[in-house]
């Protein structure tokens, strides 16, 4: 719903820059609900509860930072620093 809402991967852009496009929306808008484009739900919460929440919120931040980190790793060719930090964006599962 964010990409669709928000245009994030309109025009030529790599996945890398989709995703770190997508936690800054998601951090500068700080996980409030999206409203819901057809109007039948209203606004869609990214939680349940504010713990949550406060939960997603950090991750989206820690995210955010790591995927900057790795996109200025590939813009200078540090494939290793790239892949490490894109690593730690997807828990070790990169």
């Amino acid at each position: 719903m964010l990409f669709a809402e928000s245009g994030i991967c309109q025009g030529a852009k790599s996945y890398g820059n989709c995703l770190y496009s997508a936690f800054r929306e998601l951090s500068s808008r700080e996980c409030r609900p999206l409203r819901d484009p057809v109007g039948i739900a209203g606004l869609i919460p990214a939680t349940r509860t504010k713990a949550q929440l406060d939960i997603l919120i950090a991750a989206v931040d820690h995210a955010l930072r790591h995927s900057q980190a790795a996109l200025a790793a590939e813009s200078v060719s540090d494939h290793p620093e790239a892949n490490r930090q894109w690593n730690i964006v997807f828990n070790g599962t990169f």
